[in-house]
């Protein structure tokens, strides 16, 4: 089960929030990405990825990660 929102800053600039729940594995995924399009064809992501698990001491922090990723059109 996952619920997802987006949120047009500018024309130019984007955050979209997705959150999902993990029955099988007891964990709760979190992603944030910030999505700068400065020109047609280019891109730049910022993501935030973060993972809790819930054992029997209660919930953890299971994994967190941060990317960069560009994308960037090429006209031969």
């Amino acid at each position: 089960m996952g619920k997802a929102s987006t949120c047009a800053i500018t024309t130019s600039l984007a955050a979209q929030a997705f959150a999902q729940w993990n029955n099988e594995d007891d964990e709760v995924n979190l992603n944030l990405r910030l999505s700068f399009l400065p020109a047609g064809g280019s891109t730049l992501f910022l993501v935030y990825n973060q993972t809790y698990s819930q054992g029997p001491s209660g919930w953890r922090d299971a994994d967190r990660a941060v990317l960069l990723k560009s994308v960037y059109l090429l006209k031969l």
